[in-house]
């Protein structure tokens, strides 16, 4: 019987995944497969998990959000062990990409009758990403966000951070290259996705999609705060393309560098300051995915 690890964040979505865990158990047993129960403790467990998972494991199940998938994503790098994603996070966003929702019906049919698809896989320096990075006042808030953060989040929680970046944050410029040309040099936020969602209402990059080859980049520039604002609400309405402050590409080599301290974020997740350099691995994920998706 071979041996399926299923890597779960116990506190993701309030505890939704440990609920499901013994019909996941049993729809794998059903199968004819093993399951290898991994609870993740703290910041780094999910990725060592996945990276001691056998070459030839059939998949990995990742149970948890946006920042569970990322370590196991990262953990499987550059191998091709099928990925199986069942939601549990606030935002989700691959996983509603491509039409995974947080129902264990549609998992467990999804474990028998989906089929592996391939989807690009974003770099931003060394760390693998699915979804969206980026650098400026949104990463602000995400800095300030993990800060304040204890145990499971909720989208309100987004409130005070938010607010807080939007009084205190300085607006250092942003440089912004791609495939080798500076496009400009002004920028107060600048998000790269290989997904159309950041999460949530927001969208920063409407045009991506995840097996194009490209990455998608969204440029706000004029660094004030009435302008954050304006930017936040077109990313809810999709009127932000129509702006005169914002500049939209897609390009497969991306470089941000700062001449102050600018923090950035991978897949929703607080990863340092600038510089970074981003780039694109066409097709270099396998992902189990509904059987009605093509």
């Amino acid at each position: 019987m071979e041996k399926v690890p299923v890597i779960v964040n116990p506190i993701s979505g309030q505890g939704i995944g440990l609920k499901a865990l013994p019909y996941i158990e049993a729809g794998l047993l059903k199968l004819k497969l093993k399951p290898e129960i991994l609870k993740t403790q703290k910041s780094g467990d999910a990725q060592q998990f996945a990276a001691q998972a056998a070459d030839d494991t059939p998949y990995i199940i990742a149970v948890g959000g946006d920042g569970t998938l990322n370590e196991v994503l990262n953990g499987i790098m550059p191998r091709h062990i099928p990925l199986a994603i069942f939601p549990t996070g606030t935002g989700n966003v691959f996983a509603k990409e491509i039409g995974i929702k947080t129902e264990v019906d549609r998992f467990l049919n999804m474990l028998e009758n989906g089929h592996v698809k391939k989807f690009d896989v974003g770099l931003a320096d060394s760390r693998h990403f699915l979804s969206v990075c980026g650098a400026g006042f949104v990463s602000e808030v995400v800095r300030r966000m993990e800060k304040q953060r204890r145990g499971n989040m909720r989208m309100t929680q987004y409130v005070h951070p938010t607010v807080a970046a939007l009084l205190k944050y300085d607006f250092p410029a942003i440089k912004v290259e791609i495939d080798g040309e500076i496009v400009c040099e002004d920028a107060m936020n600048v998000e790269v996705g290989n997904t159309a969602s950041y999460g949530g209402p927001l969208k920063f990059t409407t045009l991506a999609r995840p097996d194009d080859g490209l990455l998608d980049i969204c440029i706000f520039r004029k660094r004030t705060r009435w302008n954050v604002l304006k930017a936040l609400f077109g990313s809810v309405t999709g009127l932000y393309l129509h702006f005169r402050e914002v500049m939209y590409f897609k390009g497969r080599r991306v470089s941000l560098t700062a001449g102050d301290t600018v923090p950035t974020h991978v897949d929703g997740d607080g990863n340092g300051t600038l510089p970074t350099s981003y780039g694109i691995l066409p097709m270099a994920a396998s992902i189990l995915v509904p059987p009605e998706t093509h």
